[in-house]
């Protein structure tokens, strides 16, 4: 087994948030607070660590759900990436905020207060190949967390998402109109290379 471990943070006269998913850990690895916690969180009080185990991916083939927010959430990427054509709904994630990155044109998304909200597409129905497919594409600047989210039927489901795991990169908002128009070509074409 493997575990995620949810941070929950608060400072003086700030909600409560999530501020860090660490996955995975490794059975039988002592994990000090300190490893888990980023070092601009010192001044935050830590309110409760969550510990979630899952399974590990198996040869059997289990069935996914994955919240995209980025270049992700666009069909021709996921299916240039997978080599299949995949379902997906559009969603809205609560708790959750996007942001512009550093240096980059994808973004990045963190746990944020209650309030906030990221509107993205959650693809269904995924293997557990796919989700090696999408781990080595998402590399090491990202975290594969779970999450809760509700479809447009109303049922509600886990997801994985794509945590940015360096929040000094973080800036403003990220634009998904903007990235379609003027870097969707240009990042499919390099990826397509890669």
């Amino acid at each position: 087994m493997i575990a995620s471990a949810s941070i929950v943070c608060i400072g003086t006269g700030v909600e409560p948030v999530q501020v860090a998913c660490v996955s995975p850990i490794d059975d039988g690895v002592a994990v000090s607070l300190s490893d888990l916690l980023p070092d601009s969180l010192s001044d935050f009080l830590v309110v409760f660590i969550e510990f979630v185990q899952y399974p590990e991916l198996s040869p059997t083939v289990m069935s996914h759900n994955v919240f995209a927010y980025g270049s992700l959430m666009f069909p021709g990427v996921m299916q240039d990436l997978l080599g299949h054509p995949v379902q997906g709904h559009a969603v809205t994630l609560a708790g959750w905020s996007r942001h512009a990155l550093s240096f980059r044109v994808y973004p990045g998304a963190v746990p944020a207060m209650s309030t906030s909200q990221i509107e993205g597409v959650v693809w269904q129905d995924l293997s557990d190949e796919d989700l090696r497919i999408l781990d080595g594409f998402e590399g090491d600047e990202y975290l594969r967390c779970q999450v809760s989210l509700e479809l447009p039927a109303g049922d509600t489901v886990k997801a994985w998402i794509y945590q940015w795991k360096d929040i000094s990169l973080l800036l403003g908002n990220w634009d998904v109109q903007r990235f379609a128009a003027n870097e969707l070509e240009t990042f499919v074409d390099v990826h397509r290379g890669s």
